[in-house]
């Protein structure tokens, strides 16, 4: 594989979410054949709980997909992930909660209502604000040709309840979500924040926004104007973090699916404009998987590229809100395919989290002064 050829690149989606509870230890969900594994983590990765598999009733023969994992203040462990069709039932959407530290977990219940497609896979995302828990998905469906990018609606569904009780889904009116791209973020009052990659018109995809309150119609914005040409689905995830005292900064792949770019935006949450978009990465790499956290001023974002010396975790800092960035550090190389990076606060330690093809997962530590 050489730097000049990103096509001949492997990049994989992630099978696993991780969370971080109030001890400073790790928790990891992984999407495995018909099961969601869940495992608890000190902070040097090794396992310190017996993993416990979850699944629903009338599953057990169908594969899970794209598991999401929360813990609240009170150590509550929250579960949402999707399930595959299989002859007798279709793809749906599941959320289960853990009141013992994860040793056992309520039975699954369904978080969608009506009939999803045999040929799509809901995608779902989760926030947990208090008692609020919200989870958005969009369909991840079979082309019906070649030349076909698949888009799908959005779904939304709250619960105010701590997961007692889901409200119906909302489908969001308008929303076309491409190749089921789109990223999540908490907002106060138990709202949350959305983008998603939007289909305008017949040629033109870009990244759209959204915030969704419960009961409240919803208005989405056009976030970028990169103009990009549909293209085959790159499993690609855009990513979303709250600005100070702003809006939000976000972060995603524009380009195609052989030429992709690395962009950086900030956005405006009352006035809803957009700053220009930034390039990230280096010209000679293949920037894609990008991961956002910030804490007032300070952002992070880190992503991961493909060059000749194999795939890499890259981080950039700011310390003034995303007006200027510091140079990118180069944090991990690989010679075998890695996962997209996450970030997590193991108390007062900021680690990217980074899944291998072939073994685990590193914690790497990045200083946050």
């Amino acid at each position: 594989m050489s730097a000049a050829d990103p096509s001949a690149a492997v990049l994989l989606p992630a099978p696993s979410a991780f969370a971080a509870d109030a001890s400073g230890h790790v928790w990891r969900a992984t999407a495995s054949n018909h099961d969601i594994v869940v495992t608890q983590y000190d902070a040097t990765g090794t396992a310190i709980s017996q993993a416990v598999t979850v699944h629903a009733a009338g599953t057990e023969a169908v594969r899970t997909h794209h598991p999401q994992i929360a813990i609240d203040a009170n150590g509550v462990l929250y579960l949402s992930w999707a399930s595959d069709a299989s002859a007798a039932v279709p793809p749906h959407v599941w959320f289960s909660r853990s009141f013992d530290g994860g040793h056992r977990f309520l039975p699954p219940e369904r978080v969608d209502q009506h009939v999803i497609s045999a040929q799509c896979v809901p995608e779902p995302h989760m926030t947990v604000a208090q008692a609020h828990i919200s989870i958005a998905w969009a369909l991840r469906c079979q082309p019906t040709t070649e030349y076909t990018v698949p888009m799908s609606p959005m779904f939304y569904a709250n619960s105010t309840d701590a997961g007692a009780h889901f409200l119906e889904e909302r489908q969001i009116e308008g929303a076309d979500v491409v190749c089921a791209e789109m990223a999540m973020t908490s907002i106060a009052n138990g709202g949350v924040a959305v983008l998603w990659r939007q289909r305008f018109g017949e040629q033109e995809e870009d990244m759209a926004m959204a915030e969704f309150h419960a009961n409240q119609p919803v208005q989405w914005v056009r976030a970028s104007f990169a103009h990009t040409q549909p293209h085959a689905c790159a499993l690609q995830q855009p990513s979303l973090a709250l600005g100070a005292g702003f809006g939000y900064h976000f972060s995603y792949v524009a380009g195609t699916a052989h030429t992709p770019g690395l962009r950086l935006a900030r956005m405006d949450g009352e006035a809803w404009v957009t700053s220009p978009a930034k390039k990230i990465g280096a010209q000679a790499a293949l920037a894609d998987a990008p991961a956002l956290i910030s804490q007032g001023e300070r952002v992070w974002l880190a992503w991961r590229s493909v060059s000749a010396e194999g795939q890499h975790i890259d981080v950039m800092t700011s310390v003034d809100g995303g007006k200027t960035w510091e140079e990118p550090r180069r944090n991990m190389v690989s010679a075998s395919p890695i996962h997209p990076p996450h970030w997590l606060w193991l108390k007062d330690k900021l680690y990217v989290i980074v899944e291998h093809q072939d073994r685990g997962f590193t914690l790497l530590e990045v200083a946050v002064h």
